[in-house]
């Protein structure tokens, strides 16, 4: 936590890249210090998304992208 201590000011962000319960100690110790947190979870959806696009040869649909997002969210949840 120290570095967090010296990086973070109260009320600040942190985007940690770790997804899943890898990110739960800096997310626990930003929240703590009432900071917003967001973790590696959209930017993996993102590359996800961009991948299976360029795949594809054409932009995901909506449900397309729904059902990328539930699929890792699901996933998130059984890593706990």
């Amino acid at each position: 936590d120290r570095w967090l201590d010296r990086a973070l000011a109260p009320g600040g962000a942190v985007h940690d890249l770790r997804y899943g319960a890898r990110a739960w100690p800096v997310r626990n110790a930003a929240l703590a210090r009432k900071s917003l947190f967001v973790d590696g979870s959209s930017m993996l959806l993102a590359q996800a998304e961009e991948a299976a696009a360029l795949f594809q040869g054409r932009p995901l649909d909506d449900g397309q992208r729904r059902a990328m997002s539930a699929a890792l969210a699901s996933w998130l949840r059984r890593a706990r």
